[in-house]
């Protein structure tokens, strides 16, 4: 269980990163393959939990969705996409401040 929590924190602490080099790429690549291998562990120990239960399987949409972040990044460059970081921060200082 340990190693796929950790595996999953680091391909979220490393995906954060402004700067990503085809070597950051590839670290996110083994993160989330290392998750991939070890979230059965997860299942076993009943880590995933329902309302009525253990849950049996780990299809989630947002997990899905991480796989292709490192294709995309290497398509377009940085995901600034997934945040609202930029689109605030020019909000505030080209309306919020003039008004």
């Amino acid at each position: 269980v340990m190693r796929a929590m950790r595996a999953i924190m680091d391909f979220i602490f490393c995906s954060q990163s402004l700067l990503l080099s085809e070597e950051a790429l590839t670290f996110l690549d083994n993160y989330l393959q290392e998750f991939h291998i070890h979230k059965v562990s997860i299942v076993e120990s009943h880590g995933r939990l329902h309302a009525n239960g253990p849950v049996d399987h780990f299809h989630i949409p947002k997990l899905e969705m991480l796989g292709i972040i490192t294709r995309s990044t290497r398509l377009v460059g940085a995901p600034y996409q997934y945040t609202s970081d930029v689109t605030e921060r020019c909000h505030i200082h080209y309306v919020k401040l003039p008004y």
